[in-house]
């Protein structure tokens, strides 16, 4: 699949596809909690915390924590933070869509039901109706 080969080039690994332990180590290690998340939400926060580490290698790194200023220190847990409301925004927005999408099926499947409810009833009274008129004929 070539979409998943571009994804895979995209995250640097080249190993191919992480497993779900590997996205839960990720976003685990960058603070985020992981109930309840399937593998595209995982795969989402991956994403955003290797940009995140790609741009500033020092970032993800915790030997250098000691050789760094106080100042980047502080810009990079901000910069973290960010990365984590927004990659919980991101699963929050996902859950609402598949919450939402799940409600329109529901709804879907009822009016489906309604009408094939209201028509088996049509049907019955056409059939009635042709049963009285045969009965009327006879006489």
């Amino acid at each position: 699949d070539e979409s998943s080969a571009s994804t895979v080039g995209a995250s640097g690994s080249g190993s191919g596809r992480k497993t779900i332990k590997e996205l839960r180590a990720i976003a685990v290690q960058n603070g985020i909690d992981i109930r309840g998340m399937e593998r595209a939400d995982l795969e989402r926060i991956a994403k955003r915390f290797e940009t995140i580490n790609i741009t500033n290698p020092s970032f993800e790194s915790n030997d250098s924590a000691g050789s760094e200023a106080p100042d980047d220190e502080d810009e990079d847990a901000k910069r973290k933070e960010e990365a984590r409301k927004a990659a919980a925004e991101e699963a929050a927005a996902a859950r609402q869509q598949a919450k939402e999408e799940a409600k329109k099926r529901e709804e879907l499947g009822r009016r489906q039901r309604e009408e094939e409810q209201r028509r088996s009833e049509e049907l019955k009274r056409t059939n009635e109706e042709t049963k009285k008129r045969e009965v009327e004929e006879e006489l």
